[in-house]
């Protein structure tokens, strides 16, 4: 007698929690996570600890208002959910800062605005749908000091990977700029590189690390992140 044949089993939608979004702004997460096949689920903020702990979301939109320290402290200690990409929802990117400690991936600001909504989920929608094991980068919001011909400046990353990373800054440098960044990776520690601006764009500039062992720290850190063996 012949076997039957496996039935496949349909792989869940990946789910991200919206806390404290304002209706308007829900729609517009639901708008574009629904483009790639992503769930978004309104969550009270009173009701958190009790969801958080008992189902697992890929994704966490969040508020960065009041509580929010407390509020990413117990998502990123969750059993279900400390690997969950984070979207800070901020006024300010000063008013962010303080935050980054806690491995933030995204930052939208208030009020909501359909075409940054939809380019940040485009950007990193891809470490929510299963694809984190062939992505080999890594949204990340942190705060990245640089150093170049005597001068200092500070800047934002929004991507991260073994080799490079890229920042979002009014640094006016061509490509082939040398420099060196230091920046904290959460959970870890501050990790100085050295490396060149391989590409520039408006507000944005991407560098290319030089070959050393600090790029084994950032790669055994990704690797961590994506719970890759």
């Amino acid at each position: 007698m012949t076997a039957e044949p496996a039935i496949p089993t349909a792989k869940p939608r990946p789910k991200v929690a919206a806390v404290r979004v304002d209706p308007a702004g829900a729609s517009l997460l639901r708008e574009a996570f629904g483009k790639h096949g992503i769930e978004t689920i309104t969550v009270p903020f009173e009701t958190y600890q009790q969801r958080f702990n008992a189902q697992k979301f890929d994704a966490v939109a969040v508020d960065l208002g009041p509580d929010a320290d407390e509020f990413l402290r117990t998502v990123r200690a969750s059993t279900l959910n400390k690997h969950a990409v984070i979207y800070g929802i901020a006024e300010s990117p000063e008013q962010a800062t303080s935050f980054f400690r806690h491995g933030l991936n995204a930052l939208l600001f208030k009020p909501l605005d359909r075409e940054a909504v939809i380019e940040t989920v485009e950007a990193t929608y891809r470490l929510l749908s299963g694809e984190l094991r062939c992505y080999p980068r890594v949204a990340l919001v942190t705060t990245v000091d640089l150093e170049y011909e005597g001068t200092r400046d500070k800047a934002t990353s929004s991507e991260l990977s073994g080799g490079g990373m890229s920042l979002r800054t009014k640094l006016q440098a061509p490509v082939g700029q040398r420099l060196n960044v230091a920046f904290t990776l959460p959970g870890s520690r501050t990790v100085g590189m050295t490396g060149v601006i391989s590409w520039v764009q408006p507000g944005k500039i991407g560098i290319r690390f030089d070959r050393s062992d600090n790029r084994d720290v950032v790669r055994d850190w990704l690797y961590d992140y994506l719970e890759i063996v």
